[in-house]
């Protein structure tokens, strides 16, 4: 507020008291302040949120820090000035609380992480659900790299509040990642495609899968980062990087909502009259089976003149999408359509040929028939 803005005995008191009581009064409200809205930060969103775990754990650093950056301020304005001769030079009493404070807070937030991946302790931070889906090895990988890379920050930052240039260290620390990275692209790229496949969540321990475009396909036994088991149907392991799987197109039978059934069959041309009503019953039957879904979309029609047969098609789909249970359930469809062509006085045709030979004349016979004995 303006000074002109408040009354006159105001500005009077206020211009009798020192400078540096101000100041530390002003921090003092300022922290009190900070304390009240994380704590309200921390009321209003929901236990475990993201934001409420950095209010929680910024919270005392914050506050610390306001007081002793607000309190150095006020105390310099109290103090003679040539009790802090000298003092200004140190650019570290200058940097390092801010540095501290960071580096404090940083610890805290990994502590909290943690704890979380662990699943141990009183953290409820709410992790993704993608994280649920690592092995024990891979949640300890996961812990090294957050603890690594919060140590890294950390050194970082006590750097440079020492005066120490870190771009030279960035600069070798960014030759050194490309080497390292050229030398191991492989591995990374099967780290990075790991943490892909758990995120996308394609497929589960258990389920059956099949890369198209590859003779790659069975049954889910485990993954981590870098491989995925797969078990074949003939029982051999395949190990496969995760690399290779992200690049191609991943088909999850057991994820089908339906299976289907599209068969062809044929009755023979003396048949005919007879396919209008075989073709209804096969449509009733479809429509009363309890392993066929009647919501989906049903097809039995008359389809082509085949050189041998007039062919039908029977295209519908199984209500369950097991494998064993859906081939069971054609079966049976397949033994009632037999049935229903039988009762209606018909028969499957087959591929028949006849062959028209044409008759001989008369002198060609003779001509060729055995010589007789003369009657002289």
């Amino acid at each position: 507020m303006p000074d002109y803005l408040l009354p006159a005995p105001v500005r009077e008191m206020l211009a009798a008291v020192p400078g540096g009581i101000i100041i530390l009064t002003g921090t003092l409200l300022m922290a009190v302040a900070f304390a009240f809205l994380t704590g309200q930060l921390i009321k209003r969103r929901p236990a475990g949120s993201w934001a409420a775990m950095f209010a929680r754990e910024g919270r005392l650093p914050l506050v610390l820090l306001t007081l002793f950056l607000g309190g150095k301020e006020g105390f310099e304005q109290l103090v003679p000035d040539d009790w802090l001769a000298g003092i200004d030079s140190l650019t570290l009493f200058e940097s390092l609380p801010i540095t501290i404070a960071i580096s404090w807070f940083i610890l805290r937030c990994i502590s909290r992480i943690e704890d979380a991946l662990e699943k141990g302790g009183p953290a409820t931070l709410k992790l993704p659900q993608f994280l649920d889906k690592l092995s024990h090895r891979d949640m300890q990988l996961l812990l090294v790299f957050v603890r690594v890379t919060g140590a890294m920050l950390i050194i970082l930052l006590l750097l440079n509040a020492a005066g120490v240039s870190i771009a030279g260290l960035l600069a070798f620390g960014g030759a050194g990642g490309l080497l390292i990275g050229f030398a191991a692209r492989e591995i990374l790229s099967d780290i990075f495609a790991g943490f892909l496949v758990v995120w996308t969540d394609e497929f589960e321990v258990g389920e059956w899968i099949k890369l198209r475009g590859t003779d790659i396909e069975g049954t889910i036994e485990s993954y981590d980062l870098r491989y995925t088991l797969i078990r074949t149907f003939d029982r051999r392991p395949l190990y496969v990087p995760n690399s290779i799987i992200i690049k191609h197109v991943i088909e999850n039978p057991d994820r089908m909502t339906h299976r289907r059934i599209f068969e062809y069959a044929g009755l023979r041309y003396c048949d005919i009259g007879r396919l209008p009503k075989v073709l209804a019953d096969i449509r009733q039957m479809l429509t009363d089976h309890p392993g066929i879904d009647s919501n989906q979309i049903q097809l039995v029609a008359f389809d082509r003149f085949g050189a041998s047969a007039v062919e039908f098609y029977v295209y519908c789909m199984t209500s369950t999408t097991k494998w064993a249970a859906a081939v069971a359930c054609k079966e049976d469809v397949l033994f009632k359509i037999a049935a229903i062509v039988e009762k209606n006085g018909a028969e499957f045709a087959f591929p028949t040929s006849t062959v028209h030979v044409d008759s001989l004349p008369e002198q060609s016979v003779a001509a060729s028939a055995p010589g007789r004995p003369s009657d002289n």
